[in-house]
């Protein structure tokens, strides 16, 4: 079977949501050395795990993970972090 290469914009949201490593480690129970190996592209999530991933940043999976040569545009999603500091 063909291996694809996936890519992600898991660094993109996590820095709009100023969330260090060790941060998104902890949210999603796994070390901070195999999340930042996923935001890297070196490691694949499980189904699972990109599920969770997507649903934290509010976004569809295809918006967070993607392959290779493909470019979707990324969402700001600072309106939603204002939201909440207002609260």
């Amino acid at each position: 079977m063909e291996s694809i290469n996936h890519k992600n914009h898991l660094h993109f949201y996590r820095i709009q949501r100023e969330k260090s490593l060790a941060d998104m480690g902890m949210i999603f129970g796994m070390y901070s050395e195999t999340y930042k190996k996923i935001e890297l592209g070196l490691k694949s999530p499980s189904m699972d795990q990109a599920w969770r991933m997507a649903d934290f940043f509010g976004l569809e999976l295809h918006e967070l993970f993607f392959r290779e040569g493909q470019k979707p545009e990324l969402r700001v999603i600072v309106q939603r972090k204002r939201a909440n500091q207002q609260k």
